[in-house]
């Protein structure tokens, strides 16, 4: 624990000369016989709030040597993402068919939405986290992060996307497009979406998709969506 507050507490100065000591470390993990992940994660992790920017070849050495050991962490994407933004998107793939790897690179994705440079990055990584939300083999175990990603890019139109993901079989892409909505500013259009949804959530094994939505019609505050609360709580 020690070891890994260190790490942290180095992070968080986010002092350039802390790379080299972090990549010693690291080199030195990788040669275990058993790989201690949570502490090669947090380097991972720290070396991202160090670097930002840095094109670190080093850094970026590391983390692709976590990605070749299959260790699919958004620690690792958000750290390539921070310490070599363009790389990152110009790398991006989108024929990736393990949900795990795929969800840990949206991580990254949404790290480009907070940048503030380059502004060019954006609109790519944008287009990229909307042809995920739109392909039909994106798996469902990995939308939820694909849908929050997707708003943090603030399109036009997100309320749209939202509201067919309402449609879903899925009920944790339909929770998370639900919450997404009741943080969007409330329209007839999106109550209207809400009402529909919420029959087929109220009969779901698990509640997530019916308590989400019931949370997005109370924050709607329409007249409509508070006479359908109380029918909606009855089935959460």
């Amino acid at each position: 624990m020690l070891r890994v507050a260190s790490i942290r507490a180095l992070g968080a100065l986010a002092q350039m000369r802390s790379a080299r000591p972090m990549l010693d470390r690291a080199q030195a993990l990788l040669r275990s016989s058993s790989l201690p992940v949570g502490e090669l994660l947090e380097i991972a992790a720290a070396l991202g709030k160090i670097l930002p920017n840095a094109n670190h070849e080093d850094a970026l050495h590391f983390l692709d040597r976590l990605r070749r050991a299959e260790l699919h962490a958004p620690e690792v994407e958000v750290a390539f993402a921070r310490i070599a933004p363009e790389r990152f998107v110009n790398e991006f793939s989108l024929r990736d068919t393990d949900w795990r790897q795929v969800s840990a690179a949206v991580a990254g994705l949404q790290e480009i939405a907070a940048l503030k440079e380059p502004a060019s990055l954006k609109p790519r990584a944008l287009q990229i986290a909307q042809r995920l939300a739109d392909a039909p083999n994106t798996s469902d175990r990995v939308m939820p992060d694909v849908l929050r990603a997707l708003q943090a890019f603030k399109p036009d139109g997100l309320v749209t996307t939202m509201i067919e993901r309402l449609k879903a079989k899925d009920v944790f892409v339909r929770a998370a497009a639900a919450d997404i909505v009741a943080e969007l500013p409330a329209s007839p259009e999106s109550t209207t979406a809400l009402l529909l949804a919420l029959p087929a959530a109220a009969q779901d094994t698990q509640n997530d998709a019916a308590l989400s939505i019931v949370g997005a019609l109370a924050a709607s505050k329409e007249g409509r969506a508070t006479a359908a609360l109380e029918i909606g709580r009855a089935h959460v």
